[in-house]
Order: structure tokens, then C-alpha cells, then sequence
């Protein structure tokens, strides 16, 4: 087992042990579940690194930092402020249809939001918002 591997299954044992407890709802792992608190893989890794070696709880580090994931609306509004803020990129997806482009607004949306957003959704979504409100062309 790889790093990686070993701090996804980590991360979801340590979600798993929460949810048992029923303090701990995995929204990220488990797919798209609107309103159920719940934290992205990014943000799973990310708390994995920041306690290793410390006595610190995963919920804990949620909490501080506030890395609950976000709902399916405001996945919406993150879309719309990412591609306002980068409309050169929309352009040339409207003009080329590259969907590696795709994956740069992804990333970049994930940057605004802190990793509280789930990728996947945010990546669905793009091309639907593009789509309504920059006359692009939709999936």
C-alpha cells in the first residue's frame, strides 16, 4: 500500500468511526449528498498530514480550520465566481470545448473554496453554468 492509498484508507476508518458515533457524516467519499455535513477527499488528506504525529482528533482539525464541505447551491455559486474571475479560460473552452480546461477551473474553484467544495460536482457543474450564463455550450 502507497502513501496515498494509506491516508485515503485512514481517512475514511476515521469517518467510519465518527459516523458510528453519529458525529460524522462522509459526504466526499461517498459521492454527492447534498446538505449532510461531510468533508471533501482534498480536505481528508489534508487533515491526515496536519495531525500525524499529534494528539489532535480529525474532528478537531474539521472544526478549526472549518473544512465541512459546502452544499450543491454554493457549488453552483463557486462555478459562476470562478469562471467570472477567469473568462479568458471560458473562452477558449466555449471556443475549443478542451476538457482539460475544465480541470483548471476545477482546481481553481477548489483554491477559492479551500478545498471545501467536491471536485467531481464542481467539474459536472461547469459545463452547465458555462452553458446558462456565458453562452457557451453545455454538455
Amino acid at each position: 500500500m502507497n502513501d496515498r492509498e494509506a491516508e485515503q484508507a485512514w481517512a475514511l476508518r476515521m469517518i467510519a468511526e465518527e459516523e458510528e458515533k453519529g458525529e460524522f457524516l462522509p459526504n466526499g467519499f461517498a459521492g454527492i449528498i447534498p446538505k449532510r455535513r461531510g468533508i471533501s477527499p482534498a480536505a481528508a488528506k489534508f487533515v491526515y498530514k496536519t495531525i500525524r504525529g499529534t494528539f489532535k482528533s480529525p474532528r478537531d482539525v474539521v472544526e478549526e480550520l472549518d473544512l465541512w464541505v459546502v452544499d450543491e447551491c454554493t457549488h453552483v455559486g463557486f462555478c459562476v465566481l470562478v469562471c467570472l474571475e477567469n473568462k479568458k479560460i471560458v473562452d477558449s473552452y466555449i471556443k475549443k470545448g478542451d476538457v482539460k480546461l475544465l480541470d483548471t477551473l476545477t482546481g481553481k474553484a477548489m483554491q477559492i473554496a479551500n478545498n471545501t467544495v467536491d471536485a467531481k460536482l464542481i467539474k459536472e457543474l461547469l459545463p452547465d453554468v458555462i452553458a446558462v450564463n456565458f453562452n457557451g455550450q453545455g454538455k
